[in-house]
């Protein structure tokens, strides 16, 4: 099992920062809010009620995060992986992965900078 992680370790393209914050998806005509788990340069992962709705997945989304003071806003991408918080069929709730798609040096700049602030 530890080779595996190793090796998931290893094909991560961007360090992921764990964080306490707040980030919602819009797709469709649907906007749903939940908690952000974790960001990088590359995408997020955040923590949504099913009861209030998921994106499918390979869905577009555009995403918005709050974190503290600071504001993230309007970063296009995909949703690539659902997963279960929990193995319970009551369970509310899922983690949603989403990887950025074109985002701008502005954009990129922006997550470095809530990144940066939050290492130090």
């Amino acid at each position: 099992m530890e080779d595996i992680t190793r090796s998931l370790d290893e094909r991560r393209e961007s360090e992921r920062l764990g964080l306490d914050g707040e980030m919602s998806l819009r797709y469709g005509e649907v906007s749903v809010e939940g908690e952000l788990l974790d960001i990088s340069s590359g995408g997020a992962l955040g923590r949504f009620s099913i009861k209030t709705g998921i994106p499918p997945i390979l869905e577009k989304v555009t995403a918005e995060f709050t974190v503290g003071i600071k504001m993230i806003r309007d970063i296009e991408g995909i949703v690539i992986r659902l997963q279960a918080i929990e193995a319970d069929t009551d369970s509310e709730f899922v983690k949603v992965a989403i990887k950025f798609r074109n985002l701008t040096s502005e954009k990129s700049s922006q997550i470095r900078a809530v990144s940066s602030s939050l290492q130090t």
